[in-house]
């Protein structure tokens, strides 16, 4: 930092001063730019709302208290300084509301007076920034609005609301607008789990043999014209019945039936559904997710060619994708697969849930900035996870273009006569591609929200038959299973829920994710999500007591809000108005009438000083410890004692303490002063 204020310093007069967020992007776009340009990074938002104060005064307009951060003020004295040599100004901040609120913070931080112009690129390559510096505009208001009123609602939410928590389940208790909708689904998931009760039920194979000896298995579906009711036979005793019905059934071919069928590949990437399938492919959280998609977009060294942005813009709602790239894409598809390969027209991928917002903010998909780098000319230059992401974007962009995948559907069923005179019909399809089309690179990974009974054999193939051909039975094979409760929701399929009912914004699922996470009200096991007790109890109180902060609907009206200030159909101030009235009346209604959960239970242990143990819930979970804490922090661990004294004294002149005997959280034994943390001797 300290550099980059003495080449602002010694910058000369006359050169154009260009501010971005990050030193990766500022190395990028100035090889681009050449020597008349002047590239700065400030380092993200330079003024925040200050965290020890709710900064929205809600009775004066909302209107905001915001400061220069301390990290910040050298950079702001940096852009002031070089501001005042520069001949002109551009802010290439990042393309959405919260790169053109960094803007309107930049101008107003450093106390620029002069003309500046705001410059938008969504790939930083040299097309790109070049036509973004020919084509500059001012400032949009509307976007700003849109992201203050973003900020100022979550900490008006926020603020109090945690505090109330606080108060009444536990310190470091915490609440927010998309955070606490998110903790809720993860919340109400885990009771239908646990109030789940399975059902038996079963269905019959049976297994046929053709006269050449050619075998298949097909499943019992109908019994006497009617359907079999899912999820199946109730009772093994029915079983057995029909098992007995068919001892010397007949069995025929009733219908044959072919059915062509074609699949279409997904469109291009859009913030969530990479954060889906990064997870399901790459096993990468949402938050590891965006952050090398950032590197990715920022610009990587490609050795002679120096840095370049190799991804398009990576916070996106939209899938469309710009008619140069499709026509780059359609081309590469040609030469290397062929012209079977290609559909007639190029395939247009739409959104219709955000075309308002994207039509103004004019994003397109997260695609390559050229599909001509392919992943294995750029694995020399990638980290490991660079690599496999960049891959996962490529193959979705290319694919997207490609021809549809065909196949055929078959269907035979068989008649079977019986005893009784009851009429059973077994059914059977497989599927079987004819034409591979997109699908010879890539398939969406479904298995986070596909059905755990899907019908394993539906790729299954049966020997060729005729309509009335005579088959024999030779055997059955009953299967008993127990229907299962929904499946704990994973970190993509969490996402996915998020995203269907309208709660937050693609930017906003991954730091969601991280804080509750992170806060311990949900945990993570074997990549499933579970509440913790923190979690339950902060749900139980929101939705007691403050319902709207947790009512998805609520909050799904609250993203259109948003999204009217930023089309230029609504105004900051009415669009506040209406969110905060009802939410205030919440609140105090709430601190009137909540009332407090307690996490701490009694239990039959006694501390070394004879006062009774409590069992505690903190960060790393439950924990044994002295009901006079924080007078007395001895400890335990659930399993017994963990602070056990050596009877060696403490090596700290004039501590008079004795070191203890403890346990980390990974399990590994240390020894410490039992004065921690007045004294830190380890």
């Amino acid at each position: 930092m300290a550099s980059q204020s003495k080449q602002a310093a010694s910058n000369p007069k006359g050169q154009k001063l260009v501010i971005v967020e990050s030193p990766t992007k500022a190395r990028t776009i100035s090889r681009f730019l050449g020597d008349d340009f002047k590239v700065i990074a400030s380092m993200g938002h330079v003024r925040d709302l200050p965290s020890w104060k709710v900064a929205v005064r809600a009775e004066n307009d909302f209107e905001p208290e915001y400061e220069i951060t301390k990290t910040a003020k050298p950079i702001v004295s940096t852009i002031k300084s070089a501001a005042k040599n520069a001949s002109d100004i551009f802010l290439a901040t990042d393309p959405d509301r919260e790169g053109e609120a960094i803007a309107w913070h930049l101008l107003e931080a450093a106390e620029i007076t002069k003309p500046v112009q705001r410059v938008v690129f969504h790939s930083i390559t040299e097309n790109s920034v070049s036509d973004a510096f020919d084509h500059p505009r001012q400032i949009d208001m509307r976007l700003v609005n849109a992201q203050f009123a973003r900020r100022h609602i979550d900490r008006l939410i926020g603020y109090p609301t945690s505090s109330l928590l606080r108060k009444y389940v536990q310190t470091g208790s915490s609440a927010g607008r998309v955070q606490s909708p998110a903790l809720r689904m993860v919340v109400e998931r885990e009771k239908e789990i646990l109030e789940f009760i399975p059902h038996e039920y079963w269905v019959i194979n049976a297994n046929f043999s053709t006269h050449d000896s050619k075998t298949f298995t097909a499943s019992l579906a109908r019994i006497n014209g009617k359907a079999i009711p899912r999820p199946g036979i109730p009772a093994e005793e029915q079983v057995n019945k029909i098992k007995l019905d068919l001892s010397n059934g007949e069995y025929k071919v009733f219908s044959l039936n072919e059915k062509p069928s074609k699949q279409s590949p997904a469109a291009p990437f859009i913030t969530t559904s990479l954060q889906r399938e990064a997870s399901n492919k790459l096993r990468f959280d949402p938050d590891r997710t965006m952050r090398i998609a950032q590197q990715l977009y920022e610009g990587i060294d490609l050795g002679r060619q120096g840095a370049v942005g190799l991804i398009t813009y990576m916070r996106t709602d939209s899938p469309q994708v710009d008619q140069s790239a499709i026509k780059e894409t359609r081309a590469y598809i040609k030469s290397r697969w062929g012209e079977e390969y290609l559909p007639n027209t190029a395939r247009i991928h739409t959104n219709k849930k955000s075309q308002a917002v994207a039509a103004q903010e004019a994003h397109e998909a997260i695609r390559p900035t050229s599909v001509k780098r392919s992943p294995d000319e750029l694995r020399q230059y990638l980290k490991f996870d660079q690599a496999r992401l960049y891959e996962l974007i490529w193959n979705r962009m290319v694919a997207s273009q490609m021809a549809d995948e065909l196949g055929v559907t078959a269907t035979v069923e068989i008649l079977a006569s019986s005893d009784s005179q009851t009429p059973y019909l077994f059914r059977k399809s497989g599927y079987t591609v004819k034409f591979p089309g997109f699908s010879t690179l890539y398939r969406e990974d479904t298995s986070e929200f596909s059905d755990e009974e899907g019908n394993a054999d539906t790729q299954e193939r049966f020997p060729a038959l005729t309509l009335n051909q005579e088959l024999s039975c030779t055997g059955f094979d009953p299967k008993q299973s127990f229907t299962k409760p929904p499946a704990r929701f994973t970190q993509a399929s969490l996402i996915k829920a998020l995203e269907e009912n309208g709660i937050g914004r693609p930017s906003t699922y991954a730091s969601t994710l991280s804080t509750i996470i992170k806060r311990n009200q949900v945990a993570i096991n074997d990549r499933k999500l579970s509440p913790t007790p923190l979690g339950k109890a902060i749900c139980s109180q929101l939705t007691n007591h403050l319902s709207n902060l947790v009512d998805y609907e609520f909050t799904a009206r609250l993203e259109g809000d948003l999204d009217e200030i930023a089309n230029g159909d609504s105004e900051y101030l009415e669009i506040m108005r209406r969110f905060y009235t009802p939410f205030n009346e919440s609140l105090e209604n709430a601190k009137e009438s909540i009332q407090r959960i307690s996490l701490t239970e009694e239990t039959d242990r006694f501390c070394p000083e004879g006062h009774p143990m409590v069992r505690r819930f903190g960060r790393t979970g439950y924990f044994i410890a002295c009901s006079q804490y924080p007078e007395h922090s001895y400890i335990e661990s659930e399993e017994g004692p963990t602070n056990i004294d050596t009877g060696v004294m403490c090596r700290n002149s004039g501590c008079g303490g004795s070191i203890v005997e403890k346990k980390s959280k990974r399990g590994s034994l240390f020894w410490a002063c039992n004065n921690y943390p007045k004294c830190k001797f380890t």
